[in-house]
């Protein structure tokens, strides 16, 4: 159900279907002492130059520490949301189905980003001391497997008003407000249903008198 054809690329606010696993590169291949000009604490460069602080991050020749670990039970994300890295959905926005790729994210948009410190969700046995500041303050490596994703629509562009597709349409049209149209219906809350209506029809304008 919602599952795509493969084609295309998932987006925010969609729901993704990922195999994951986070780390840190291995300690004793980080070498250098002009990190902090990079963002990244001063063991997390390698091979820095003055004129080359960027340089390969996400290069590394074994991983170290591993974090958080889906690969064999993927997990469901919502591209998004502000308890995730911040550039762990906006690289998954970048993938295709069957895609594996291997994601380097600094501090700044990992665990320690201005857009979401407060709120973002560290993994289990990482919340605090020197496990979380680690998170913190080093360059993290995302393998991500994208399996399928679920399209959704954020209409009004705040949240507030998002539209899951269960399954796909026909055709190009769509109904304006003075349009009748004929729905299946069912408006519920976890598992309390309100209102269930079949093949009835109904103005667009007037949807929501009839509700």
């Amino acid at each position: 159900m919602g599952a795509n054809n493969g084609q295309g690329k998932p987006g925010k606010p969609y729901i993704v279907t990922v195999g994951l696993l986070g780390y840190f590169a291995k300690k004793e291949d980080l070498v250098g002492d002009e990190g902090e000009q990079a963002g990244v604490a001063p063991t997390e460069t390698k091979k820095v130059t003055s004129k080359h602080i960027r340089i390969a991050a996400d290069e590394i020749d074994e991983r170290g520490e591993v974090f958080v670990d889906h690969e064999e039970k993927p997990i469901k994300l919502t591209l998004g949301d502000d308890r995730l890295p911040y550039g762990l959905w906006k690289s998954i926005e970048h993938m295709r189905k069957g895609e594996k790729s291997r994601i380097m994210i600094k501090p700044a948009w990992g665990y320690n980003s201005d857009k979401n410190r407060d709120v973002v969700f560290f993994p289990r046995g990482w919340q605090e001391g020197a496990r979380k500041e680690a998170l913190m303050k080093r360059r993290v490596f995302f393998e991500v497997v994208l399996h399928d994703w679920i399209t959704r629509h954020d209409i009004l562009g705040n949240g507030l008003l998002v539209k899951t597709l269960l399954e796909k349409g026909r055709g190009f049209d769509r109904p304006a407000a003075a349009d009748h149209v004929k729905l299946n219906m069912k408006m519920y809350q976890k598992e309390k249903v309100f209102v269930e209506k079949t093949e009835f029809s109904t103005p667009v304008s007037a949807l929501s008198q009839t509700i």
